[in-house]
């Protein structure tokens, strides 16, 4: 049986469905009652593929992470993935500007 569903997209705050205020996590795990995963662009100020075709390091959009701790305080998602390749890319910047 399935342990747990996750559910990638591109953009984690887009619902899949007009109207809806559930992402691809919120209804995999509002249909089948199990634990899900969100993941897509989590806490960056830009899309995640964007990095990989500009030398632009994404920063951190804390908005997004409020958003994020938001579905998990409401049980949208039991599981939120990070994306460490931006996050590492951000504190070299910074370092680079102390």
């Amino acid at each position: 049986g399935v342990d747990l569903f996750d559910c990638s997209q591109r953009r984690f705050w887009e619902p899949p469905f007009p109207g809806s205020d559930l992402n691809l996590a919120g209804w995999a795990k509002k249909l089948s009652g199990k634990p899900s995963m969100t993941v897509g662009s989590t806490g960056l100020d830009k899309e995640m593929m964007d990095s990989f075709t500009s030398s632009d390091v994404a920063g951190i959009n804390l908005r997004s992470l409020e958003v994020l701790m938001d579905m998990y305080a409401d049980a949208k998602a039991t599981l939120l993935a990070l994306t460490p390749r931006n996050y590492i890319g951000y504190a070299a910047k910074l370092a680079k500007d102390i």
